[in-house]
């Protein structure tokens, strides 16, 4: 089970899923390979926050869920995650996508 807490001084990248998945075994080597921070939260042990994610997202979750600076992430492409560079290239997509922002 996965269950690694790192810091950096930048934001911190939230994992919430519900145990390991090859999914969340992909996004993990992406992550240390590029040197990002990250916190996990496994679903199944924290019902808060899986009740916080329903009241924000609706049934059902895609899991898993990433979070940076506040904006929710339901199960972004590998290839995007592998793309972003500190995440803010994600953010862009997402805001293209969602809110026609350039």
């Amino acid at each position: 089970m996965l269950n690694k807490i790192k810091t950096q001084k930048n934001s911190t990248l939230v994992i919430y899923c519900q145990g390991w998945c090859n999914y969340l075994q992909k996004l993990v080597n992406i992550l240390q390979k590029k040197h990002q921070a990250y916190i996990f939260f496994d679903l199944r042990f924290n019902t808060q926050k899986a009740d916080w994610l329903l009241s924000k997202l609706g049934n059902p979750l895609m899991l898993p869920i990433l979070e940076f600076n506040g904006i929710l992430y339901e199960r972004p492409a590998l290839s995007e995650v592998e793309r972003a560079h500190a995440w803010t290239d994600l953010r862009k997509q997402h805001d293209r996508t969602y809110y026609e922002v350039k």
